[in-house]
């Protein structure tokens, strides 16, 4: 009875503990539980701006979505509206095909007051050109770009003619027939255009008005080597040119600045200086008189040009109708060479100042356009 008694006890102090451990869990899960939940209260308003701020970003992302396809077509926009250009490419063939300004075109590119382009480049078609509308009439000049007017018809047919001789030989006083020399081909190429210039390159030189650099435009002449040489500006920064002896009509560079005389741009008045000085007297036209009177067989031969042709003869043979070189074979008032080639004027071409004449008269005519030219030409070269 006892010992019943006192381990009854000993057996209830275990379930006592365990449910005293128990009692402890539920107190600290509910301890827990409740900490759990007071941080969350205490948090939650400051949780809510990162919900927000993650809200707003998606909103941020969409309007950077919407903004990034902005600066490709800003990108793509230039792409559209440049052209490459292609050799013979110019300003103001540009300008008329886009239906702006040349001077529009030196804005959008940051050319200055320069014309010079070349092939294999971008240039940025202004704003104000049609949009993509290559072709059409030029609109009407703006404001302050009057010295940026296309060049004339005139100076694109001189320009397509002198093209269309590249790879002909170069022959000295060349006018076409088997070759060219520097001068004839800018004679021809102009004539092609309806303006007609003298023979020689002194000549030509007094026949426009000078331009600065900057200021080319196709059809302008270009002169080098003393006023020895000329070319054609044809655009591009390039000249057109039958340059000498062995060579062909070509393509080349416009030369150094320093290396150049003059800029030229040829007159419409041009087409009247043949008028203006007498040139291209008939040859036909008949000479009489003494054979004695050389002065004055000059004096019908030539007209208004005799002072020009006395010029030459004075200084070739001293108005000596049997003047002969022996080295040169020259003979005669105007120093043919050979004497015999006047033969066809007369048979008497060794003693008749007419006879001699009338072949000088041919000469300069079809070499130099008139006795004047021949005599510029004689002023810089001691020789025509």
């Amino acid at each position: 009875m006892t010992s019943a008694i006192r381990t009854a006890p000993a057996g209830g102090q275990p379930r006592l503990r365990l449910m005293a451990v128990l009692l402890a869990v539920v107190l600290a899960l509910l301890t827990g539980l409740a900490g759990f939940a007071a941080p969350r209260s205490t948090t939650a308003p400051t949780t809510a701006p990162a919900h927000q701020a993650a809200a707003v970003a998606p909103k941020a992302l969409s309007r950077t979505a919407t903004r990034h396809p902005a600066p490709h077509r800003v990108v793509a926009k230039p792409t559209l509206r440049t052209v490459l250009l292609r050799p013979g490419d110019t300003l103001w063939a540009l300008a008329h095909r886009y239906r702006t300004t040349v001077r529009a075109f030196q804005r959008a590119n940051h050319l200055g007051t320069s014309t010079v382009i070349r092939a294999g480049r971008r240039l940025s078609i202004p704003a104000s050109a049609a949009p993509n509308r290559p072709g059409g009439a030029g609109g009407s000049p703006r404001h302050g770009t009057a010295r940026s007017t296309p060049p004339t018809s005139g100076a694109t047919g001189a320009v397509v003619f002198a093209r269309r001789q590249l790879g002909a030989p170069y022959r000295w006083g060349g006018t076409g027939s088997g070759g060219w020399d520097c001068s004839g081909l800018i004679q021809a190429a102009w004539r092609h255009a309806g303006i007609s210039l003298p023979r020689t390159t002194a000549a030509q030189a007094r026949a426009g008005t000078r331009v600065t650099r900057s200021a080319l435009q196709p059809g302008d002449l270009v002169f080098t080597r003393g006023y020895g040489h000329v070319q054609l500006y044809a655009g591009d920064g390039r000249v057109i040119e039958a340059p000498h002896t062995g060579t062909r009509v070509r393509y080349a560079p416009l030369p150094r600045a320093s290396a150049v005389d003059a800029y030229v741009r040829v007159r419409a008045a041009a087409r009247t200086i043949s008028a203006a000085t007498g040139a291209g007297i008939s040859s036909t036209r008949p000479i009489t008189g003494a054979s004695g009177s050389a002065r004055q067989l000059a004096r019908q031969a030539f007209g208004p040009q005799h002072a020009c042709a006395a010029h030459i003869i004075a200084r070739e043979s001293g108005w000596r109708t049997t003047a002969a070189n022996a080295a040169s074979g020259a003979y005669g008032l105007a120093q043919a060479v050979p004497g015999s080639k006047m033969a066809r004027y007369g048979t008497d071409w060794r003693t008749n100042p007419a006879t001699q004449l009338r072949w000088m008269r041919s000469y300069v005519n079809s070499r130099y356009g008139g006795a004047c030219s021949a005599w510029a030409f004689w002023q810089a070269h001691h020789w025509y």
